[in-house]
């Protein structure tokens, strides 16, 4: 779940398609982690949606009640373990991914084996002044605009190597940060 709702591309018989649904319609919500960015509009997410479930890390996972009314979370919370889980929507399923100390203990990202879109959270994201949120065409350019906050919020190399290491081995063709632009084209 994402302040700024991003549309997803599904493919379909070599098709790309963009889908909307209404968000009485959605069944899972997706926090990658307990930050305010992530979950302080649950409450709102929670009463417009009236069964979605959502989805966070087990270490988050007791922290949730407190971003809204109380009951409102009564068996909608579902903890993610440390090793990652499928998370079903409709005949598909997004899978969340470990992204442990790249930002948050207890983090997740989310790949979409269908549109093959991986939802990166905080991994590649870039703050800088302006909207531009076109793809990055140059991503030497672009490592001087992320460079600041990943030498600040992913402090451990190991984790984002073992992070590369996974990401390596899925069929990604678009990674979306949380902030900034996003990255088109394989992995």
């Amino acid at each position: 779940m994402q302040e700024n709702t991003q549309s997803t591309l599904l493919r379909q018989s070599g098709e790309s398609k963009q889908s909307r649904i209404s968000p009485q319609q959605l069944s899972a919500i997706v926090a990658s982690h307990a930050d305010p960015d992530i979950i302080a509009s649950l409450d709102r997410w929670l009463t417009t949606t009236s069964s979605a479930k959502v989805y966070i890390s087990r270490i988050w996972e007791r922290f949730v009640p407190h971003f809204c009314k109380p009951g409102k979370t009564s068996g909608r919370v579902i903890g993610i373990p440390d090793a990652g889980a499928r998370i079903p929507i409709g005949r598909a399923e997004l899978i969340a991914l470990p992204a442990h100390f790249l930002h948050s203990v207890g983090n997740f990202n989310v790949f979409d084996p269908v549109s093959k879109v991986l939802f990166s959270g905080d991994v590649g994201a870039s703050l800088y002044d302006g909207n531009d949120y076109a793809p990055v065409s140059d991503f030497n350019e672009h490592l001087k605009i992320m460079a600041g906050f990943h030498r600040r919020f992913m402090a451990s190399n190991r984790a984002c190597r073992i992070w590369v290491q996974m990401v390596r081995e899925l069929d990604v063709e678009m990674i979306v940060p949380q902030h900034g632009a996003r990255f088109e084209g394989k992995a």
